[in-house]
């Protein structure tokens, strides 16, 4: 770690890497976060949002001195009751298939990966299954 006391020229260096990082990584994620992305680079006055042929020279594309705006935050925290209402809206075949590969098989297999007090780990695979599937289906005749 450098100390801007000690070495204020390689701080710079390192603070202007990091910030250069920055519309490089708002160019290379904008497919998949196209308004992050795009409020990335407008924060980082970054116009050019050109696919990078040289990554030295985008790591360099903005100069020291180089004027930017902290944006507003990007990304907001998933509270629990999100995280358990999209579960419930997104279920389908997909949480079936997590608990097929994600979910440890008994309180021995998550003990061993260090899964201690995990969802389901008191619970064998099938019968984690089962469950599930008496709740989907007690829920389809419900909304039929």
């Amino acid at each position: 770690m450098v100390h801007i006391k000690t070495d204020p020229d390689k701080a710079a260096a390192q603070v202007r890497l990091a910030l250069n990082l920055i519309p490089l990584y708002a160019v290379l994620s904008g497919p998949f976060i196209p308004t992050a992305a795009a409020s990335m680079l407008q924060s980082m006055h970054v116009d050019d949002a050109a696919w990078p042929d040289d990554v030295p020279a985008a790591l360099g594309q903005l100069a020291p001195g180089h004027a930017f705006d902290v944006p507003e935050v990007l990304f907001t925290k998933i509270t629990d009751e999100q995280r358990e209402e999209w579960a419930e809206k997104f279920a389908g075949a997909t949480r079936s298939t997590f608990q097929r590969f994600c979910l440890p098989k008994s309180p021995t297999s998550s003990a061993k990966n260090g899964l201690k007090n995990s969802p389901g780990s008191g619970l064998r695979r099938s019968d984690l299954e089962k469950t599930m599937e008496r709740g989907w289906r007690a829920k389809s005749a419900s909304n039929s």
